[in-house]
């Protein structure tokens, strides 16, 4: 199936430029900086607010974005390819942000909202833990 194999593709194409962009990650933070700030304007997004990415790549603007939003907020990243998430998480480690979590996704878009939970970073700097009791909604 043509569709089928086309999406292949370009994930697979993801994958292998994951390290590239990991790598220049100081140049694309400040190349799209500008456009960063205009979603954080438009979004209203500001301190103790939950923002959630979808196809965050390898972390930009979330990682920006969780500054923002501060300890009090938090910032779901989510993205198809494992090479894009480990990037993200490598980043969010170095830059010490503990108030984001990095989740891979199935590459098949939800219907309709997606459900997730705020997470807590343990004392050992370990990726943020789900809370069953802090379940949140995000619709779009």
């Amino acid at each position: 199936m043509p569709c089928e194999q086309n999406k292949k593709d370009v994930l697979r194409e993801w994958r292998e430029s994951a390290p590239y962009w990991a790598k220049h990650a100081d140049i694309v933070r400040s190349m799209f900086a500008p456009i960063t700030q205009a979603l954080i304007e438009a979004g209203g997004i500001s301190e103790g607010k939950a923002v959630l990415d979808v196809a965050g790549g390898t972390g930009e603007p979330s990682i920006t974005i969780s500054s923002v939003v501060g300890l009090s907020g938090s910032v779901i990243s989510t993205d198809a390819v494992a090479e894009m998430i480990a990037a993200a998480r490598a980043e969010a480690r170095q830059r010490e942000r503990t108030n984001i979590l990095f989740n891979q996704v199935d590459d098949r878009a939800p219907s309709r909202g997606v459900r997730s939970r705020k997470c807590s970073r343990d004392t050992d700097g370990n990726e943020p833990q789900l809370r069953a009791s802090d379940d949140q909604r995000f619709d779009f």
